[in-house]
């Protein structure tokens, strides 16, 4: 099987999109590792003492988990529409087209190397956060479901690189994908929970809140760390898998009708 075109090819665009970010692992690693420091640093350290805690926890202990999921969603994200539209820049995206891969497997080598690059930047902020609560509170943070932790940090990952796939195929420019990112991803992250409980909220604006998808992915991770969520983890589990569904059916679309020639 492995001499097999197709899983030649497929093998050859995951790995050349593996070493595309990490040739660059300054840029997509550890710039943003070092952002989740300082947000740790300003409001998990520095304000903590006039934060109020979470659901039983500290300040800190509750938002490593949200930083988690930002930093693995954000840069799954940020993988795959990059590598789309400095593919489509460059005039070489159009070499997809004459290699022997359907557009399932191209969306799948794309997804897995967004994944990959988010369970990267979420296992390093979640090694950095540990520094800081060992610091801060002489204790680290005991992770208490590891399995369901990997769980939801892959679907999360995989509906994130996924959107990234459809949006760098549909977009002409640039500024297309930044929109997407500034306006409408960035603003569902922030309000998905990560600096703050969504009980916090009044009942009006927690019925806004969840219908943020962002809501279902990162209380599974905050549960998979500290054992508590927002929401049921079943429902967050369920919803997750059908955002997935929903992202591999915008990607493989993305691939197949999108754009391939140079804007």
């Amino acid at each position: 099987m492995l001499r097999n075109p197709l899983w030649v090819s497929f093998y050859s665009l995951f790995k050349k999109e593996n070493k595309r970010f990490m040739i660059v692992w300054t840029q997509t690693i550890f710039s943003p590792v070092v952002s989740s420091a300082l947000y740790i640093v300003v409001f998990g350290v520095s304000l903590s003492a006039v934060l109020k805690g979470q659901q039983g926890f500290s300040y800190l202990e509750f938002l490593i988990p949200g930083l988690i999921a930002m930093s693995a969603l954000n840069n799954s994200l940020q993988n795959s529409a990059s590598s789309v539209m400095i593919s489509k820049f460059h005039n070489d995206l159009q070499d997809l087209r004459v290699i022997p891969l359907p557009p399932v497997l191209i969306m799948i080598a794309y997804s897995l190397s967004s994944l990959l690059r988010g369970l990267i930047c979420a296992t390093l902020v979640f090694l950095v956060g540990q520094i800081f609560m060992f610091v801060r509170l002489g204790s680290f943070l005991h992770m208490q479901n590891p399995m369901m932790f990997v769980i939801f940090l892959c679907l999360g990952s995989l509906f994130f690189g996924s959107i990234g796939i459809w949006a760098g195929f549909f977009s002409n420019s640039f500024d297309q994908v930044s929109a997407l990112t500034q306006f409408v991803v960035l603003p569902l992250i922030y309000l998905g929970g990560v600096f703050y409980s969504i009980k916090m909220l009044d009942p009006f604006w927690q019925k806004i809140a969840f219908a943020n998808p962002l809501v279902y992915i990162i209380n599974g991770i905050r549960w998979s760390v500290l054992g508590v969520s927002d929401v049921n983890v079943w429902l967050c589990l369920v919803i997750c898998l059908c955002f997935v569904v929903l992202g591999f059916t915008l990607a493989w679309r993305g691939v197949r009708k999108g754009y391939y020639l140079r804007f």
